[in-house]
């Protein structure tokens, strides 16, 4: 009766729901497909425009990665464990590569880190919590 009273809303909620109800696991399963899908919308558009002769330093393995990432969302928008986990580590690759390289990963990069992080959060929850059966209520008094 007093939860919604008692119970505080997280700034942070944008990057990390709370995955104990289903509701919760599908944001988190939305925050890491919306980050795959611009992954891979970003990369092939910047191939393109890298192909229109303006170099990024981009190739035809980056329109690889493009498709790898638009699969990984696909396999998001399915709640698949295995995708919302291939595409956590191919992105950590990702940062850790930009790491070694002496640059610093951007905003977007953290925000899109934080997003697949939710995804393997909410597709792990989301599996569990579809499988458990329901709680019983119990009547005022018991």
């Amino acid at each position: 009766m007093f939860e919604s009273v008692t119970k505080t809303e997280s700034r942070w909620k944008f990057l990390w729901p709370d995955v104990s109800d289903i509701a919760g696991a599908e944001d988190g399963i939305k925050l890491g497909y919306w980050g795959a899908f611009a992954v891979s919308g970003l990369t092939a558009a910047l191939t393109l425009v890298g192909a229109l002769g303006l170099r990024f330093g981009v190739g035809l393995g980056s329109l690889i990665d493009a498709a790898v990432f638009a699969l990984i969302g696909l396999g998001l928008l399915r709640r698949w464990r295995s995708a919302a986990v291939v595409g956590m580590i191919l992105f950590s690759l990702n940062i850790m590569m930009t790491v070694a390289k002496g640059r610093l990963p951007g905003i977007v990069a953290i925000f899109v880190f934080f997003g697949f992080i939710s995804a393997v959060r909410g597709t792990f929850a989301y599996q569990r919590l579809i499988r458990s059966p329901p709680a019983k209520e119990q009547a005022p008094g018991e």
